[in-house]
C-alpha cells in the first residue's frame, strides 16, 4: 500500500518468513521450555521498474514499522484468552 502511496508500482514482491524454537516446549516433553519462538526471520523480495534499490527499501522498512502483526511480535503488551465450551 505505501508504494502505491508513493506512485511505485511493484513488480515483485516475496515474503518469506521463518522461525527458530525448541520443540521440546512445542510438544511439552520439557515443562521448564517455553513453546513460544526463540526468534524470527522475515526475508523479503522486491522489485519495482523504475525504483532505486533505496527506495524499495526505505518501502520495506516503512512497512515492517507499521505492519500490525510486526508490531505486536516485537512489543505485544498482554495477550488474552477466553475459553467457550458449549
Amino acid at each position: 500500500m505505501h508504494a502505491a502511496q508513493l506512485g511505485v508500482t511493484l513488480d515483485t514482491l516475496k515474503v518469506s518468513v521463518s522461525s527458530e524454537s525448541d520443540v521440546r516446549g512445542l510438544l511439552g516433553t520439557d515443562e521448564k521450555i517455553s513453546a513460544g519462538l526463540d526468534g524470527m526471520h522475515l526475508h523479503v523480495q522486491i522489485g519495482a521498474a523504475g525504483a532505486s534499490p533505496e527506495q524499495l527499501r526505505d518501502i520495506v522498512s516503512w512497512a515492517d514499522s507499521h505492519s500490525p502483526v510486526g508490531c505486536t511480535a516485537r512489543g505485544a503488551r498482554s495477550t488474552a484468552l477466553g475459553i467457550e465450551v458449549v
